[in-house]
Formats: C-alpha cells, structure tokens, sequence
C-alpha cells in the first residue's frame, strides 16, 4: 500500500511527517503547569495541529485532517505550509466551534474557505448564497484565556480571500501592503510549540 506521502513533493512529505504524528512538546508541557485551571481551561495536551495549506495567490485552507492536507496538496495544487495553531478536535471546557464554509459563488474562479466563531456571521454568509457550511474546522477560545494568542482574519477584497495567523507581525505586514483589510480576531488558539510552523 502507497504510504499517503508518496503523492507530495518531497518538500511537503517531510513537513506533513513531521507534523502529523502527536507529540507534547516541553513548552506545552509548561504552559498547561502554568495555565490550566480545571474550571476554564481545556488540557492542551488534547489539541491538535491546525495545518495550513495555500493554493498560491489563490486560497488558504486550514483543517485538523491530515488527509485532507495530504489531498489538497497531491490533486490540488495546494502547498503545505506548516502548522499555524492548535485547536481541539471535540469541545472542550469554554471552547466554541470554528465554523468552516467555502464560497460556492463565482467557483472555481473565486475560491475562499472562510473561518468563524460567529452563528450570526456563519448564517448571514450562507443566508447571502455566496458560500456554505462545511464543517467545524476545531475548538477554539472565544476570549483570551488559558494561555491562548489571537488568530487574527484578513480580507483581501480583490482576490476574494481570507487569511489567517496568529502572527501579529505577518499580519501588521499583511496589512501595511494597502491589499489586506482587517477583520479581527476571530477566536484564540494555542500556539504551536512543535516547530512545524
């Protein structure tokens, strides 16, 4: 049987290897000794990678799902770029879902899958006929607690497409080239430790 991996580039192979098996790094390790409170906080040693993946100057496509990645890249056209956070894969103690849809309209000339932690966002994009659910991409923190950072979301109007990141200097630098337009935070994740972003 072909090992899922043998359809990617080299590249791509190594990273998603790296990636894919479950670890608990030291600094996780710390941060749940530092942060966890049994009341609040989900335990991090249950998050997952959230793998992102770029369709070049097309779309981004984050997901928890190795498969899909692995798909994504192999028939795509999609290169893997690492992992951008952690989230939970059931809901976990003060979580929300993170909502996943894709724009139906003007397909495939406009791909974006969009990401939300809003019912009433999710419901007003489907209500507009412009996309629909797919699925819950995670778990995430609605507020900043249990050590968690901003995944911060951009629009880029022209390419009809959405960002992600959890880094505020991509994004202020995203945002400094006058094509991106800030959308907030759209919930709060955990950082990733494993050096695979």
């Amino acid at each position: 049987m072909k090992s899922p991996f043998s359809l990617v580039s080299s590249t791509s192979a190594l990273l998603l290897a790296l990636c894919a098996f479950p670890h608990v790094s030291a600094k996780l390790q710390n941060l749940e000794a530092k942060t966890r409170s049994a009341l609040t906080c989900a335990d991090p040693s249950t998050s997952v990678p959230l793998y992102f993946t770029e369709l070049p100057n097309n779309n981004d496509f984050y997901t928890t799902s190795i498969t899909a990645v692995t798909t994504r890249v192999s028939t795509q056209g999609y290169v893997f770029q690492g992992v951008v956070a952690r989230v939970f894969v059931a809901q976990e103690i003060s979580t929300v879902p993170l909502f996943h849809l894709t724009r139906i309209v003007d397909f495939p000339l406009a791909i974006d899958d969009l990401y939300t932690v809003s019912t009433a966002d999710r419901d007003s994009v489907v209500a507009s006929g412009f996309y629909k659910f797919v699925d819950i991409a995670g778990y995430v923190y609605p507020s900043q607690i249990c050590g968690s950072v901003p995944f911060y979301r951009l629009w880029q109007a022209g390419a009809v497409r959405h960002f992600y990141t959890t880094s505020l200097e991509k994004r202020d630098a995203m945002l400094a080239t006058g094509s991106w337009a800030d959308e907030g935070i759209e919930g709060y994740v955990l950082e990733d430790n494993g050096g695979c972003a």
